[in-house]
């Protein structure tokens, strides 16, 4: 399940503080954050993970070439390296909130994740 608004992710924290309190007063019931996968969510998460990765090398070598050799310290190049941090960041947050997302049943992140989320994947 994605958040798509403020509404939805407040909505989720409220249902996951619910759980948690539910589950604290009785001890029949465990409420657990992850659910059953199916083949296409273990495919949706190892593409995520592999483009994560794939993403994080690639611009964190833009931005040590940049940074490290002398002759790449342009104006354009300093673009360049700004774009890379940008899109690694983009590669740890947005893209790591969604694989999250398809493991668990809802937002399981947390109040300011929910907000800083959608608001990273909204810009």
């Amino acid at each position: 399940m994605m958040v798509t608004n403020a509404t939805d992710c407040d909505q989720d924290v409220q249902r996951t503080l619910l759980a948690k309190m539910i589950s604290n007063m009785s001890y029949e019931y465990e409420a657990s954050y992850f659910k059953e996968l199916d083949d296409g969510d273990y495919v949706k998460f190892f593409a995520y993970v592999i483009i994560i990765i794939g993403g994080l090398i690639g611009n964190i070598s833009v931005i040590l070439t940049v940074a490290l050799n002398r002759s790449m310290r342009t104006t354009i190049n300093y673009y360049v390296a700004n774009l890379a941090v940008a899109d690694a960041l983009i590669c740890i947050f947005c893209m790591g909130t969604h694989s999250f997302g398809t493991l668990t049943r809802s937002f399981a992140l947390g109040a300011f994740m929910c907000k800083f989320s959608t608001f990273m994947q909204s810009k």
